[in-house]
């Protein structure tokens, strides 16, 4: 059995992979291939289901795609 994950360890991993995410947005963006309006409807599909089973998760995603969105459009 594997052992139970604290907070931290948790938070830490949900980060990263969201980090990832957040790369690959940011590439399909800067290259056109992503609008702030699909990406608005994406995330919003994502968040729900992310909430549904971690608040926590879904709380670090809706932070980092944020810093995102703000990123691009403070871009010329």
């Amino acid at each position: 059995m594997s052992e139970p994950v604290d907070n931290a360890t948790l938070q830490a991993v949900i980060s990263a992979q969201g980090g990832m995410l957040a790369m690959i947005l940011d590439v399909l963006m800067q290259n056109g291939l992503l609008s702030d309006e699909v990406l608005s409807e994406r995330i919003a599909a994502i968040y729900d289901l992310t909430a549904e089973e971690s608040p926590l998760a879904a709380e670090i995603l809706q932070q980092q795609i944020g810093d995102l969105r703000g990123k691009h459009r403070r871009s010329p």
